[in-house]
């Protein structure tokens, strides 16, 4: 009798659980027709603990030419994909990693940019300064400016140098001629930026004097006249990026928005030192903060991501399991590496995905909205970010 009870439920269970397999079947057959199999597949995948994306490795890039200094690179994510460089060749890669064209270039240790379909490469080593086409030929030149530290170009083809060995900055207008020098008045330039909506150059630069020091924020116009200041008293701001109508400032301690008339616009007082810090174009910025010098087993708590808009508002915060060693912003994405693992959020701090990777990157950058490049000594890999 019980052994006759116990068949019963089990035919019971079981019908139900065929029903149950057929209910799910016709409901994502159903979500299918709708929405499309790449939906309900990101579906699946964020409901199994795998996150909505695939993060796949698509191409190697290999190099032999040989560093002159620790940490040196040879690979230049631009706009429409990478420039690379050494062996005394100019190349230029598709985001996958496809040549469209190489060229002779003599020059190994460059900075390069992209700006409306043009590239703009400089020589660090002798300031040589070249505007190319897509197609790889030279449009201007200006050669042996100096040893280049920072090289700037706005979207509208205005380009800043700044020529460490003549405490100077080079202003060349898009046409390619010098329009004006800027003469730096301390030895410590911490940071440049550029804003196209002023037309302005921005330098932080720290002033020590005895036992006191401050950072001062000068602002000049593409004429090189100056057109304001900010002095920052017992702080380093080591970092600028543009905020439309003003510049964001950031420090150990805070983040602080300011315009060309010396006018605050916000400013965030954070209780915990900064470690890491990324921003995108449109002035969204990303910290990673910590605690230092707590317990062993009291981690988790102090080390979190932090991400606020260009307001200042806060977009969220996110307390992380792992230290994180590199991060970059790209297009409504975040990734970064931590624990031998590239992980993939958006911009709600939400995971989307993570995979194991060599962790002796020395670079990590988005290269469009679906593709990150890792940078290591001899190679370059691209990572495909696929939903």
């Amino acid at each position: 009798m019980t052994e006759s009870i116990h068949e019963k439920l089990d035919q019971i269970k079981k019908r139900r659980r065929q029903r149950r397999r057929l209910s799910l079947v016709m409901l994502l057959l159903s979500f299918t027709i709708v929405f499309g199999a790449g939906y309900v597949i990101s579906l699946i995948r964020e409901a199994s603990g795998l996150g909505p994306i695939s993060i796949e490795k698509i191409n190697t890039i290999n190099t032999t030419a040989e560093p002159t200094y620790k940490k040196q690179s040879f690979f230049y994510p631009v706009v429409s994909g990478i420039i690379m460089t050494g062996n005394e060749r100019l190349t230029y890669l598709t985001v996958r990693g496809e040549v469209v064209w190489e060229k002779e270039f003599f020059g190994s240790d460059i900075l390069a940019h992209e700006r409306n379909d043009k590239f703009y490469i400089c020589d660090k080593v002798t300031g040589d300064y070249y505007v190319l086409d897509k197609k790889g030929q030279i449009l201007s030149k200006l050669e042996g400016l100096g040893k280049v530290e920072r090289f700037l170009v706005g979207s509208d083809g205005y380009t800043a140098l700044y020529l460490k060995n003549d405490k100077k900055i080079a202003l060349i207008n898009p046409q390619g001629v010098m329009s004006a020098t800027i003469p730096v008045p301390y030895e410590d330039l911490l940071d440049l930026r550029y804003s196209e909506a002023m037309k302005l150059i921005a330098m932080s630069v720290l002033v020590v004097e005895n036992d006191y020091f401050h950072t001062n924020v000068l602002m000049f116009g593409t004429d090189g006249k100056m057109r304001g200041a900010r002095n920052f008293n017992n702080a380093v701001l080591y970092r600028l990026s543009d905020a439309g109508e003003g510049f964001i400032g950031y420090s150990d301690d805070m983040i602080i928005a300011f315009d060309d008339q010396n006018d605050e616009l916000w400013k965030k007082i954070i209780d915990r030192d900064v470690t890491r810090l990324a921003f995108d174009p449109l002035g969204n910025t990303l910290l990673n903060l910590t605690i230092q010098n707590k317990a062993i087993d009291d981690t988790r708590d102090d080390n979190v991501l932090s991400m606020y808009n260009i307001a200042g508002e806060k977009v969220f915060e996110r307390k992380m399991e792992v230290v994180v060693d590199l991060m970059a912003m790209g297009p409504e994405r975040i990734a970064f590496l931590g624990d031998g693992k590239l992980h993939i959020l958006n911009f709600s701090g939400k995971l989307l995905g993570a995979k194991v990777v060599d962790d002796s990157l020395l670079a990590l950058e988005w290269l469009d909205e679906t593709h990150l490049g890792v940078e290591y000594e001899n190679r370059y890999e691209i990572y495909s970010c696929k939903y």
